[in-house]
Formats: C-alpha cells, sequence, structure tokens
C-alpha cells in the first residue's frame, strides 16, 4: 500500500488564506457546491421529483464509484445494495453492485425511507461471493 505520509504533510502546510479561498463562504468549493446544488434541485423541480436513484457502485473493482451527486452538492443519499456483477456484465463477478437514492436538502427521511422500502422488498442484501464472511 502506498504511503499517504506526503498527502497529510501537504494539507499540514496549506495556510489559512488558502483554505479560505478554496472552502471559505466564497471560496471555489464552497460555490460549487451551492452552484451544483442549485442545478440539482433546480432538475429535480422540473421533472416534479422526490430523490434520484441511479446505480452507485462499481462492479470493475474496489475504488471506483459514482458516488458524485451527494458529496458535490451537499444533498442527502443513501446507498444500498441491490445485487451482485454477473458474468453477463463482463466485469468481476460476485462484486457488489448498490443503488444510491439522492434526496433534497433537509429531506433525508425520504431518501432514507426509499432505501429501507427497496431493501423490504427485494432482499438484495447479501454476503457477496467475491468476499465471504470474516470467520
Amino acid at each position: 500500500m502506498p504511503s499517504r505520509k506526503s498527502t497529510y504533510q501537504q494539507r499540514d502546510a496549506i495556510i489559512d488564506a488558502q483554505y479560505q479561498a478554496w472552502a471559505g463562504p466564497n471560496g471555489s468549493h464552497t460555490t460549487q457546491i451551492a452552484t451544483g446544488k442549485q442545478v440539482v434541485t433546480g432538475m429535480m423541480d422540473a421533472q416534479d421529483l422526490d430523490a434520484l436513484v441511479y446505480p452507485s457502485g462499481t462492479p470493475y473493482g474496489t475504488q471506483g464509484t459514482n458516488m458524485r451527486l451527494s458529496p458535490n452538492t451537499g444533498m442527502p443519499a443513501v446507498t444500498v445494495p441491490m445485487g451482485q456483477a454477473t458474468a453477463a456484465d463482463a466485469t468481476i463477478t460476485g462484486a457488489g453492485v448498490n443503488l444510491e437514492f439522492l434526496g433534497r436538502s433537509y429531506d433525508e427521511g425520504t431518501v432514507i425511507g426509499l432505501g429501507y422500502g427497496f431493501e423490504q422488498a427485494t432482499h438484495a442484501r447479501t454476503s457477496p461471493t467475491l468476499y465471504p464472511a470474516l470467520g
């Protein structure tokens, strides 16, 4: 596993002005999150949606994911298992595949309820054959 030491040293060297330019009230990261939230909320309003639902994991490996909407909008999300990759997927057979529910700001109850309802209706949570239970 590669060392994370240099990453932490670089982060420790950030001065307050750099941090504020990125995450302060008018920072680039702060304004991008606000813009993302505005765009996604506008799309949900236009389509009269309570939530967006999409696959959130990738059976191609353990690092890749498409869970980008929640952290880049600040909107609530919940991810639940929806099955395992099969040979027909031409990926890693047995790797977990998930479903993400993204909701409106301050409406966590809806996404939690949708995720719970999906789990109860499908019972898709299983122990992946690729990653057996710990003994």
